[in-house]
């Protein structure tokens, strides 16, 4: 628990320097906050939520973790439009270009069987899917990745593997 609370703060440290990096970078792509929106999350012009992306990888359940710190949570992808809203600035920040993969809050739940978008209150089942082909493909695997190397559709992976993540606040 110890090392974990370190790994923590480590972690949240490398996001409060990474904010001002990415708030900065959309502001130059002009896709800024519109003052609406807390520090270092960004959001478009009549959207609803703000969005937070990780300039660093880590595991499923470590970025629930550190979406909660920052009273957000891990994106949960409800609509068609948001899908292409977050996929949309994902693609458009240069930082981004490299990036493998995004973490978001959908998850296999086996007592019922069904993706659901999984918050630290709700459990919403998927009202669409973007799956990639031949997606999900293990039933092992239990977390859904927007897979940059696919065109950011949904591929399934394992909760520990590590990759960066996209945190999401309602606007204020």
């Amino acid at each position: 628990m110890r090392n974990l609370s370190k790994r923590v703060l480590r972690g949240m440290r490398r996001i409060e320097s990474a904010i001002d990096t990415m708030s900065s970078g959309h502001k130059k792509r002009g896709m800024g906050s519109g003052g609406r929106c807390p520090t270092g999350f960004v959001t478009l012009e009549g959207w609803s939520n703000c969005y937070l992306f990780s300039l660093f990888n880590t595991s499923w359940y470590e970025a629930r973790d550190y979406c909660n710190a920052f009273d957000s949570e891990m994106v949960s992808l409800g609509s068609l439009k948001e899908h292409y809203v977050v996929t949309f600035l994902i693609k458009n920040n240069p930082a981004y270009k490299d990036i493998q993969g995004w973490w978001t809050s959908g998850s296999f739940v086996a007592k019922t069987k069904q993706w659901m978008w999984i918050s630290s209150v709700t459990r919403e089942p998927f009202s669409f899917i973007k799956w990639a082909v031949n997606e999900p493909n293990k039933s092992s695997l239990q977390c859904v990745l927007l897979y940059g190397r696919d065109d950011h559709l949904w591929h399934d992976r394992l909760c520990s593997d590590r990759y960066n993540f996209v945190c999401e606040i309602p606007l204020n």
